[in-house]
């Protein structure tokens, strides 16, 4: 059975990280939705900041991601995304193996503890 083209789809991940200097790698763990059916996936992401920070929060991106999927497929993809304090904004592109496609994706992110720490200063 041929698989039709999904013109969206979804994801919600939690990445822990380990971050040292300008680089970073991350755990991605999460559940993805596409093709009207949940499936979960665990990945790789490194990444490097290109420049330096404005703040400790802040700066451009170069990343990448691997992640394997309960289903037994796999998606790989690059790009930049720009951290803007705890929002981080992206647009990658890669190879998904479940559609044997190019993709790209826009991501949009949070860091939960920047997060939680500017609600906790709100008058």
């Amino acid at each position: 059975m041929e698989k039709s083209p999904v013109l969206y789809a979804f994801g919600g991940k939690l990445v822990p990280a380990y971050v040292y200097k300008r680089a970073q790698l991350a755990l991605s763990l999460g559940v993805y939705f596409a093709d009207a059916k949940w499936t979960g996936g665990v990945g790789l992401a490194p990444s490097f900041v290109l420049f330096p920070e404005v703040t400790p929060y802040t700066g451009l991106r170069v990343t990448g991601e691997a992640t394997y999927f309960s289903t037994q497929e796999w998606r790989a993809v690059g790009g930049l995304v720009i951290d803007l304090d705890s929002v981080h904004l992206g647009e990658v592109a890669g190879y998904d193996s479940y559609y044997k496609s190019a993709i790209v994706l826009t991501t949009l992110g949070f860091d939960l503890p920047q997060v939680f720490r500017f609600l906790g200063e709100l008058p």
